[in-house]
């Protein structure tokens, strides 16, 4: 067996990682070549942890970016939109413009684009033309190596209904990140990767994936719906799933202003670049003994992880103690950096563009749905009545605990529930499956 034992501080890559066969061949592929891949598979199976393996271990000149800035911190890389300056509407040729970092994608051997299943065609597609540009190739995405991963059954592209209707002319096969043109002529090889982490439940795997890929039976729905508890209370370390941010900001402000104690409020500080959007956690905390709260951030003595729930145990002017499971613990301040990246000797060196200081916890008697994709939580319950689930939504909620001991539903699952887009079938099947 081959363990990684070098790492990083903040990386995501457990303490003891183990060096998979095909993290290691995937790995092996994309130093030796300059093919492209699609690295895909279920939830849970490690595919964001394979980026930061590559990056910590790849010997080339590597970029990775995200949709979101939650994301690119998280892989310590850069938004799509701020590594191109793209605008945030729908983008033409012109707004693929001559950047300054010209010489730096010049060098640049391989691009990641984790959480692809958010990205629509027509950011795709203006990658493709800015690399072109900027690089002074006309190959597909100008000749650069390209890693797609993420998982297309997943949490789709989010567009304004006027962006929806103008991206629906421009690209009539669907909003999808693969049915971008240069996508399709890029033609990269398909990984997926199928060893699941999170559950080791085989019939809860298998029930999932039946979800995932839309198998629905009277059998699933009934598997899940045995999960009903109309009445669980919140207060008991479960934390609510649900599709809006509305509905879970007033979970948490009225579950908070229900607790008759002192509020205490933490400030937070941002040294440079860093958008209230891009925070794990609140700028302005205010937090009561007793709140539940989950954990933002690994801790470095490894007694929480990020999305571990606990309880306030104890509030002082500069202190805060939380209960997980039998122990109370003292949560230090921590802070995430934000990082660009310069060229110095024909080598990627990080450069720390802003930072945010604050304790990595969040109220969380509630959460979006969004923002815990690629969490793993011991306890959930899902609200499936405060909104609409888009594709992948019902998938992405029901997939975040490790087992049905920790699943709670609200109300039954309903085949309305389950969104799903049938040309997800017709990309997995077309694109070639490298073995």
């Amino acid at each position: 067996m081959n363990y990684v034992t070098q790492f990083d501080l903040g990386t995501v890559l457990p303490k003891n990682f183990y060096e998979s066969k095909q993290f290691k061949e995937l790995r092996s592929n994309l130093e030796s070549s300059k093919q492209s891949y699609f690295l895909t598979g279920k939830a849970g199976t490690g595919k964001s942890t394979f980026v930061e393996y590559f990056r910590l271990n790849t010997k080339k000149n590597v970029m990775i970016l995200a949709y979101t800035g939650i994301v690119s911190i998280k892989c310590r890389g850069r938004t799509i939109h701020s590594f191109f300056k793209f605008p945030h509407h729908i983008l033409k040729r012109k707004d693929c413009k001559i950047l300054r970092n010209q010489d730096f994608l010049k060098s640049l051997n391989t691009l990641i684009i984790d959480e692809v299943s958010m990205v629509n065609p027509n950011l795709m597609d203006a990658i493709d033309r800015s690399l072109k540009v900027n690089r002074g190739n006309d190959l597909p995405f100008g000749g650069v190596q390209m890693l797609f991963v993420g998982d297309v059954f997943q949490l789709a592209p989010i567009a304004k209904d006027k962006e929806k209707e103008v991206l629906d002319r421009m690209y009539p096969d669907g909003n999808f990140f693969f049915n971008s043109k240069w996508f399709k002529i890029l033609n990269p090889k398909r990984i997926e990767f199928e060893k699941i982490f999170r559950q080791k439940d085989i019939d809860f795997i298998q029930k999932l994936e039946n979800i995932r890929r839309n198998q629905i039976s009277t059998d699933v729905l009934n598997f899940f719906n045995k999960r009903v508890q109309a009445q669980q209370k919140l207060s008991d370390g479960l934390i609510l799933l649900a599709p809006t941010n509305r509905r879970a900001y007033a979970v948490n402000h009225k579950k908070l202003a229900g607790i008759d104690k002192e509020e205490f409020t933490f400030k937070g500080t941002v040294t440079g670049s860093f958008k209230l959007s891009d925070m794990m956690s609140e700028k302005i905390l205010k937090l009561k003994v007793g709140a539940q709260i989950m954990l933002t951030k690994n801790d470095p003595n490894e007694r929480w992880v990020n999305g571990t729930i606990g309880f306030i145990a104890k509030l002082e002017k500069d202190k805060i103690f939380v209960k997980i499971g039998k122990r109370i613990l003292q949560v230090e301040k921590t802070t995430w950096e934000k990082f660009d990246y310069i060229l110095k000797d024909g080598k990627f060196e990080p450069k720390v563009i802003g930072k945010f200081e604050q304790y990595p916890i969040r109220l969380a008697w509630a959460a979006t749905i969004h923002k815990c994709q690629g969490q793993t939580f011991e306890k959930a319950i899902i609200d499936f009545d405060s909104g609409s689930f888009a594709h992948g939504m019902t998938y992405v909620a029901l997939s975040r605990v490790k087992s049905t001991d920790g699943l709670f539903l609200i109300r039954p699952v309903k085949i309305s529930d389950i969104r799903f887009d049938n040309r997800i079938y017709k990309f997995q099947n077309t694109v070639e499956l490298f073995n």
